[in-house]
């Protein structure tokens, strides 16, 4: 039986989350005024997601040693501290090493924060999961849409940086939170198990799931609107402000696949929201023209949207003594896809034209559908194993 979740924890994930959003996306928002502050070449530039992703990377790897020897508060406490820091390196220096490692100590915080919170939540949630976990990664979304908006009012006053001004306040208050509240001691309970980590065909699959899946989600959020500059139509809606409804449709969809996961299961609801992102993707392939092409957006945004948070819940059924070690790989592996993804579009666009996006999402859904076809079987398998053994003790005890 799971422990019970309070709902300040809850919270706490909430506005973390919300606030992660927010941070990750003002940075891009606000790239061209980085460049010219920092006096960046478009590579160096390149570089912020690279070093954004190993501050993520590095926060994975150190998980467990640091939570051993400072628990949970103590290293949300540390996490708050590097991320102070960070933005102390970002809006107070002109120097592009501190930048970069500004943004490093930033990427090491939101991994923290991320990695535990998601752990806990579904640790600790009695029942509800799903719906839980969607709603913290919506306000994800929340904040991803909140950024351009503070990133536009701080250009209006004049200075770029007063954009991290309310991420600042939002910190600080996410610090008050960790310090009122009692965490239970989930991740001790993980620890002491006996069962060693088994990293099979399950995990492997699990890891491919995770890596592939950027190419979705990252590339849709930011490769859409070159797509819209070069094979759009502008007199629709101006490519700057086209991605806005990939995140709208996206955050709409965290708010209510959770509870849709919750009522058909975790494996129902991934495998028809993969053969729906399939579908529409092999449509935008067949039918080339701007309302099918921003329609197709709209509703990846919507079948992206419960994807990660509930095939977080999934992995955490195949290895439920073991939550905590397969989020940090989850976030290890989207991490290390995040940089390679990207890159890989790249390439793809510089050879073939931007024209290859959808069919980069049609082969990366028939890629994720394979996966989650294997997953399940081997759930089904999990299953009548577990019930065998009940039968046999039941046998065992008349």
């Amino acid at each position: 039986m799971k422990l019970m979740l309070k709902n300040k924890e809850f919270h706490l994930g909430c506005l973390a989350f919300f606030t992660i959003g927010m941070a990750v996306n003002i940075i891009f928002s606000l790239l061209p005024d980085i460049r010219d502050a920092f006096e960046l070449s478009y590579a160096e530039a390149g570089n912020v997601m690279v070093v954004l992703q190993i501050g993520f990377i590095i926060s994975l790897i150190a998980r467990t040693k640091l939570l051993e020897h400072l628990k949970m508060k103590k290293l949300l406490f540390v996490a708050v501290g590097a991320w102070l820091t960070g933005i102390g390196f970002i809006i107070l220096s002109a120097n592009k090493y501190f930048l970069y490692a500004g943004i490093a100590f930033s990427g090491f915080s939101y991994g923290t924060f991320q990695n535990l919170l998601s752990a806990y939540i579904v640790m600790a949630s009695e029942r509800n999961t799903g719906k839980r976990v969607s709603l913290m990664n919506a306000f994800f979304g929340i904040g991803s849409i909140t950024a351009p908006v503070m990133a536009s009012m701080a250009l209006a006053i004049g200075n770029w940086r007063f954009g991290y001004v309310p991420i600042v306040i939002l910190i600080l208050i996410l610090l008050s939170m960790v310090s009122h509240i009692q965490f239970l001691p989930v991740f001790e309970t993980e620890n002491n198990t006996k069962e060693s980590f088994s990293f099979g065909l399950t995990f492997i699959c699990i890891s491919l799931f995770v890596f592939v899946y950027p190419m979705t989600e990252f590339t849709a959020g930011s490769w859409f609107s070159e797509y819209w500059h070069v094979l759009g139509d502008e007199k629709i809606v101006p490519y700057s402000m086209v991605t806005a409804f990939f995140w709208l449709s996206f955050t709409i969809g965290r708010l209510i696949a959770g509870k849709i996961a919750d009522h058909i299961g975790s494996m129902s609801f991934m495998l028809g929201t993969t053969l729906l992102f399939m579908l529409i993707s092999a449509i935008w392939v067949k039918i080339d023209h701007p309302i099918v092409a921003l329609g197709s957006l709209i509703g990846i945004g919507l079948t992206l949207a419960g994807m990660f948070p509930v095939f977080l819940i999934q992995a955490g059924e195949f290895f439920p003594k073991h939550i905590g070690t397969i989020t940090s790989w989850f976030y290890f592996f989207l991490s290390v896809g995040g940089m390679t993804s990207q890159k890989f579009v790249g390439e793809m666009a510089e050879i073939y034209g931007i024209g290859v996006l959808p069919l980069i999402f049609l082969g990366s859904s028939v890629f994720l559908m394979m996966v989650l076809l294997f997953l399940s079987k081997e759930r089904k398998r999990m299953v009548q194993k577990k019930n065998s053994m009940y039968s046999l003790d039941q046998d065992s005890c008349d």
